[in-house]
């Protein structure tokens, strides 16, 4: 599977998400990434395969991204 278009995918989830605070459809991120609706699925299986995403089957636009864990030395400092 091409990295790129995956690393694309998840950029439009991204900026999706940014811009209007929800997820976007499948059809959406087929039209911002140039791949058929179909595939899109394939790539969304990528992004959860590689922990950058979850999914809630069922539930329309049940896309969540995985938020990396942040440096807990400001969490630290803020005591000291």
């Amino acid at each position: 599977m091409n990295q790129e278009l995956i690393d694309q995918v998840y950029k439009a989830i991204e900026d999706y998400i940014e811009e209007h605070g929800i997820p976007p459809s499948h059809r959406i991120i087929a039209e911002q990434c140039f791949i058929s609706k179909g595939a899109v699925g394939t790539y969304l299986t990528y992004l959860e395969k590689q922990n950058r995403i979850e999914r809630e089957f069922g539930v329309a636009r049940g896309i969540r991204l995985v938020k990396k864990k942040t440096d807990q030395t400001s969490d630290q400092t803020s005591e000291n």
